[in-house]
């Protein structure tokens, strides 16, 4: 299933632009055969992400700007950008295309972002939202757009069925996520002023730093979702490479009767729910 792209902000958010006119994915019946699993492969839950994250995309500025790289040249995120224009706060919530988004805590030097590549981001039984509409990736690239990134939305036991009653999963994919600093302005869920550089200095560019809200709709909505895994797409930076960043991400919430671990979705040929 394709996502969709929206422009957004901390607490209201534009409506989502369809990614297309194109009926919906139909999940895939899940397979009971397994395949190979790096040793390396990083899991998390969706409400605290530290263990998934491999890149430092947010520096400090000051005489001594702490270490980040975003994009393969030294280049980051200024924090104080983030906390003072955006209003985040690092290691708290936000409000982005109506979906609840853990930050990691950023700005200290330490891995604060999640650079895709095969992460399971698992969504626990309490204390989050797991059941929704869509998911919502908050996400930028460097070094390009980056493309046709695609993983697995995994709903728990009995919760998404085909109509041989066999438990299904679902495809994404990202279609475009764009570049950081190229992307468009528009459509973005933040839009900073500076950008750090490796040499401690700072530059303000006519197009500057940005995020974006990237939501797929849910197949089966309202089914309750165990795990989300990311795109393997890169496990590090290069100048000049598209590379796909993912800040957080989090389930849009939605009113269904009967949703949650005791209701059965059904999807039929149109991935419609039923």
């Amino acid at each position: 299933m394709a996502a969709a792209l929206a422009a957004g902000s901390l607490s209201t958010t534009a409506p989502a632009h369809a990614a297309s006119d194109t009926p919906a994915q139909v999940p895939r019946t899940t397979s009971n055969s397994t395949g190979s699993q790096s040793a390396a492969q990083l899991s998390c839950a969706i409400n605290d992400t530290s263990g998934c994250l491999n890149n430092t995309t947010t520096s400090t500025f000051t005489t001594t700007t702490s270490p980040a790289d975003a994009d393969g040249s030294g280049n980051s995120f200024n924090a104080a950008d983030l906390t003072r224009t955006a209003g985040w706060q690092s290691g708290k919530t936000v409000t982005i295309d109506g979906a609840t988004i853990t930050l990691p805590k950023f700005g200290t030097g330490t891995y604060d972002n999640m650079l895709a590549f095969g992460q399971t981001v698992t969504l626990p039984g309490s204390s989050v939202v797991n059941t929704g509409d869509a998911v919502v990736f908050l996400a930028f690239a460097t070094g390009a757009a980056a493309k046709d990134a695609t993983g697995t939305i995994t709903y728990a036991k009995n919760n998404c069925l085909n109509p041989n009653r066999d438990p299904t999963d679902q495809d994404y994919r990202l279609d475009t996520v764009p570049d950081w600093l190229s992307g468009p302005s528009s459509a973005a869920s933040i839009s900073l002023v500076h950008e750090n550089h490796s040499n401690n200095t700072q530059t303000s560019p006519s197009s500057g730093p940005k995020a974006y809200a990237i939501s797929v709709p849910l197949a089966c909505p309202g089914s309750v979702i165990s795990s989300i895994s990311l795109p393997q797409f890169t496990n590090g930076v290069q100048a000049g490479q598209p590379a796909l960043h993912i800040i957080g991400l989090g389930v849009r919430p939605m009113t269904v009767t009967g949703s949650g671990s005791s209701a059965q979705h059904w999807v039929d040929t149109w991935a419609s729910g039923q």
